[in-house]
């Protein structure tokens, strides 16, 4: 698989007054979906709602199977402001954030015809009609496969990203910090079972939306292919959409406080209250959720609360700097094994 991005930016730090700093960005991303130099990939395109097989490389697709998205455009902004004698820091940021699709995206279409037949076979779950494995010899006309496939003409995962916060120093040694992050994310991956028969009694595979893909007319295929020289319209069942089309939403307010001690000792803590929420399976992620949604015709129900919605989160640290007694004309060796020890916590 070959790739080729580029990442263009440009960023300023502008100190408008002595107690006013401006930073100001802009970045432009652009990359080439993944192609395969040695193997034939093919996907599907959705054309009046009915989808269409292609191969990349032919019938005006590119060889990646999706077009690049060119309007990654990311503006940053940043405020620091002291006012008064300058024992008050208030800070502010906006940006957006683009994230590359996972590569594992354009891995599973290995997975599809005419490279491999993944053939689908049904079974009544009481009275097994499938004996051994049961698989016959491949064929394009009469071998019934799953399908996966991405979206040709999808967006790159974009993250919208801001925060405020206020800090303020207390005495020599302490500093309290208040908070506010929220990120908006869409365009996000999401699978979605778009072939699945709807809930009913009989068989699945008859009841389900599409019966059939033909590949688009003057597609090539290799000439090894079972079944392809006579024919481009191969069975199909169960058919993965992975999709950018998820949102995402998180909140969060903090309040921090640090304090340092002459004695050596320090300490931090920190108490986080947020909320995330979002519409996309975990997909590829070790959370435990679905990867699928619970229905594919109904996306909508998708949305709630997400995996990593942490609402209380709760960190403190102590430091302690081991004072070392030791009368000056002790030798190096032992300044060197009992000096500069300190001892840390964190719950």
């Amino acid at each position: 698989m070959r790739q080729t991005a580029l990442d263009l930016f440009v960023q300023d730090d502008w100190r408008v007054t002595p107690h006013l700093t401006l930073n100001i960005g802009l970045r432009y991303e652009v990359a080439t979906p993944l192609h395969d130099v040695s193997k034939l990939l093919s996907n599907l395109d959705f054309i009046n709602g009915q989808p269409v097989a292609y191969v990349g490389g032919q019938n005006g697709y590119p060889e990646g199977l999706a077009f690049a998205d060119k309007n990654n455009v990311a503006p940053r902004l940043g405020v620091a402001w002291t006012p008064g004698s300058g024992k008050s820091v208030v800070r502010g940021g906006y940006g957006i954030f683009y994230s590359y699709p996972d590569m594992n995206l354009w891995c599973n279409q290995v997975h599809n015809v005419p490279l491999v037949f993944a053939q689908v076979m049904q079974s009544n779950n009481f009275v097994p009609s499938i004996t051994g494995f049961g698989f016959g010899a491949p064929n394009l006309a009469t071998t019934r496969v799953g399908f996966t496939t991405l979206d040709p003409h999808a967006r790159t995962p974009q993250i919208q990203q801001a925060s405020l916060s206020l800090e303020r120093q207390l005495g020599g040694n302490t500093m309290v910090q208040v908070g506010y992050i929220g990120a908006w994310g869409r365009n996000f991956d999401r699978a979605v079972l778009v072939n699945n028969a709807q809930p009913g009694p009989g068989l699945i595979q008859p009841r389900r939306p599409v019966q059939t893909i033909s590949f688009l007319p003057g597609t090539v295929l290799p000439s090894d292919v079972p079944g392809a020289g006579d024919t481009l319209t191969f069975p199909v069942g169960p058919i993965n959409r992975l999709e950018n089309n998820a949102r995402t939403r998180y909140n969060a307010g903090w309040i921090l406080a640090k304090r340092s001690f002459s004695s050596g000792l320090s300490f931090l803590a920190n108490y986080t209250y947020a909320r995330s929420f979002s519409d996309g399976p975990d997909f590829r992620s070790p959370a435990m959720e679905s990867e699928v949604p619970q229905n594919s015709y109904d996306l909508g129900a998708e949305w709630g609360p997400a995996g990593c919605d942490i609402r209380h989160r709760f960190v403190s640290s102590v430091i302690y700097r081991v004072p070392y007694t030791a009368r000056v004309s002790a030798p190096s060796l032992a300044r060197r094994a009992f000096g500069d020890w300190q001892a840390s916590m964190i719950f």
